[in-house]
């Protein structure tokens, strides 16, 4: 993954605005993990964008505060993943 060059959008999920730019898989990864939402933009290398932000998507639904993995075929899951949730943990 280290040869891959991307370019996905930060986004707080409490007010939906775009906080910072990046460029690092690594660095995306660490965002998510911190309960921020990434949406990839561009890339270049051995993933299509898609897969790229089936990753993300992936993270994010193991979500770090509480650990909650969300069904996002499950109608209110989805919404609770997408909109925000409080964790009761």
């Amino acid at each position: 993954m280290k040869d891959d060059n991307f370019t996905a959008i930060i986004i707080n999920p409490k007010d939906g605005n775009v906080i910072d730019f990046s460029y690092y898989w690594e660095t995306t990864q660490t965002l998510i993990n911190e309960g921020f939402r990434a949406v990839q933009l561009l890339t270049e290398g051995s993933r299509s964008r898609s897969e790229w932000q089936e990753l993300w998507d992936a993270e994010r639904a193991s979500y770090v505060d509480c650990f909650r993995v969300f069904d996002l075929l499950d109608e209110t899951d989805a919404e609770e993943y997408y909109y925000g949730h409080d964790c009761e943990a």
